[in-house]
């Protein structure tokens, strides 16, 4: 009995739903012009990398991708031993570490460098937003040399 009185109620909700503003505008935005091309998880990678390149705006005052400066570039930092890129002065607890820069220990030295590092010349406070770390790290993956952003 009441799946009669709440079904119809229920289909004209999407119905109403479908023909409103919100479908329209997010077809404007063309997020559901086409079927993905892509996986989702592809596009969600790609959603991370561009969050993660935002967030690169705050490392930006010491570092580049392509150059040293305050602190060392980051372009092929993903794989690279902690304190080795050629033509920077690292610490020597930095070097002393033998830190490979994977993702946990890039999480872990963006969460609390001179925890995870004490005596590093990085007196940067950390992230603790472990999302924010996250999507900066898969940024950071990107940068392979060949990256347009290490040129």
């Amino acid at each position: 009995m009441i799946y009669r009185r709440v079904l119809p109620v229920f289909v004209c909700c999407i119905l109403s739903i479908w023909n409103s503003g919100i479908l329209a505008e997010e077809q404007a935005l063309g997020l559901l012009s086409k079927p993905l091309s892509r996986p989702l998880s592809e596009v969600q990678t790609t959603i991370s990398v561009q969050a993660g390149k935002a967030h690169y705006a705050m490392c930006l005052g010491c570092h580049s991708p392509g150059y040293n400066r305050t602190g060392p570039m980051h372009c092929g930092v993903f794989g690279r031993q902690a304190g080795s890129q050629e033509g920077y002065q690292y610490s020597e607890a930095l070097k002393a570490s033998s830190l490979r820069w994977n993702r946990q220990a890039l999480d872990l030295f963006l969460e609390a460098p001179t925890k995870m590092v004490p005596g590093t010349s990085m007196t940067f406070a950390g992230i603790p937003d472990a999302s924010v770390r996250t999507q900066l790290i898969d940024y950071l993956v990107t940068l392979a040399p060949e990256h347009k952003d290490c040129e």
